[in-house]
């Protein structure tokens, strides 16, 4: 219905759906084919933006293309740095932390980890704090 009205970023938010639903049963390459980040980056949603990073780069994880997941987030980390989005700072250091800790770097998995926390804690989010 977003596409025969024309509304792009309906369409985006459509594509993000289905993105995660894809994510969530397993079918990563499918998910990777949603265009909702070359659609947030046309409609220059930098919000939009930063969440289909996050999504991307859980789906390079699941498949242990961490070179790709890697670049998503520090993607997502740049640009919600530049919007002042400190909460979205912090989520993307867990993902960051779970990269390193993927691929042996304990010290720098420990180390975003507890940028998260730290974040979560001067934000005064309890729940994220215990994550």
């Amino acid at each position: 219905m977003a596409e025969a009205l024309g509304d792009r970023a309906g369409v985006a938010t459509a594509c993000s759906g289905l993105g995660n639903c894809y994510l969530s049963t397993g079918d990563y390459r499918r998910a990777r084919e949603m265009q909702h980040k070359a659609i947030c980056e046309e409609l220059e949603d930098h919000a939009g933006v930063t969440r289909a990073c996050s999504g991307l780069g859980l789906c390079y994880y699941r498949t242990g293309d961490y070179g790709r997941e890697r670049e998503q987030h520090e993607q997502h980390r740049a640009m919600a740095e530049a919007l002042g989005d400190r909460a979205g700072v912090a989520a993307v250091c867990s993902g960051l932390g779970n990269h390193y800790l993927s691929t042996g770097d304990y010290g720098r998995a420990r180390e975003l980890h507890e940028k998260h926390r730290a974040i979560f804690r001067a934000l005064k989010d309890r729940a994220r704090v215990a994550i």
